[in-house]
């Protein structure tokens, strides 16, 4: 894995500080395990009447040095916006340099509250060397999502950095047997649409500096664990963790105990003790 910029030179004064933190090339946070749809593909599974409280995000930047792009998920992310306004004041307070953002939304709420809120991250992002290079906002658009309106259509596609990246047809890809999807399996086989099942995802590589750990992807839950990607559904993610912000030390310590193997392997992993190839 490999970074566009090193963090430390462009926030040379966190070097002052000892603990040695956490820099992500994607950093998927996921803000809330509600929805307003109910989409029969959904790999998140079962909604849950759950939101990421911002002690939870608080600790995560605690020990965070830089993020390359950070991804606001659900659920529908759209339904917590007071959260992503609370993580940008925060990752401004303690300077953390954040390059990108990525949000998806289904675009049924479309709120100036969450337009406002994305395009104050984009202003953030646009401080620093590269920054918005990789920047978007899409519309989850497929055959299983519910129509909107076309005044929300319109609006989200005026935003800066709109990509159809998220508007998917699912004749010519496959469906992850996850969550719903996975509950639905006969009917997406019996229509002629491919699937794939995805069998694990353990292991979490990361390369260790002297003042840094540098990981690939993380996925921070609602309720706090991290993860090594963000392909789960909802009921398997603390199966799945490699570490929690509800003990973050040990986490760090388990990334010190690491460092030579380069790897985490999380607690529903099945590694056998072999070195992945990365």
């Amino acid at each position: 894995m490999s970074f566009r910029t090193n963090p430390l030179e462009n926030n040379p004064a966190r070097k002052e500080n000892s603990m040695k933190k956490i820099a992500v090339d994607q950093l998927c946070v996921e803000v809330t395990r509600r929805c307003n749809m109910s989409c029969m593909h959904c790999m998140r599974g079962k909604t849950q009447n759950v939101d990421m409280d911002f002690e939870t995000f608080k600790k995560m930047m605690d020990v965070t040095e830089s993020i390359n792009t950070i991804t606001f998920t659900g659920g529908e992310p759209s339904l917590n916006v007071p959260l992503m306004k609370k993580a940008l004041d925060y990752v401004k307070e303690k300077e953390i340099p954040v390059y990108n953002i990525f949000i998806a939304t289904n675009g049924k709420q479309m709120t100036n509250d969450f337009v406002e809120c994305y395009l104050l991250w984009v202003g953030y992002c646009s401080c620093f060397d590269y920054g918005n290079e990789y920047t978007n906002i899409s519309l989850s658009k497929d055959a299983f999502h519910e129509d909107i309106p076309h005044e929300n259509k319109e609006w989200i596609k005026r935003l800066p950095y709109y990509s159809s990246q998220k508007e998917t047809d699912f004749k010519k890809y496959p469906v992850f047997l996850i969550g719903r999807a996975a509950d639905n399996k006969s009917y997406f086989k019996e229509n002629g649409y491919r699937v794939y099942q995805k069998e694990n995802f353990y292991d979490a590589p990361f390369e260790s500096f002297e003042d840094t750990f540098y990981f690939g992807e993380l996925y921070l839950s609602s309720d706090g664990n991290i993860l090594p990607v963000c392909d789960f559904a909802f009921k398997d993610t603390e199966k799945f963790s490699i570490g929690s912000v509800q003990d973050i030390q040990k986490f760090l310590d388990d990334l010190e105990a690491a460092k030579e193997d380069g790897y985490l392997t999380s607690k529903g992993g099945k590694n056998n003790g072999e070195k992945p190839d990365h």
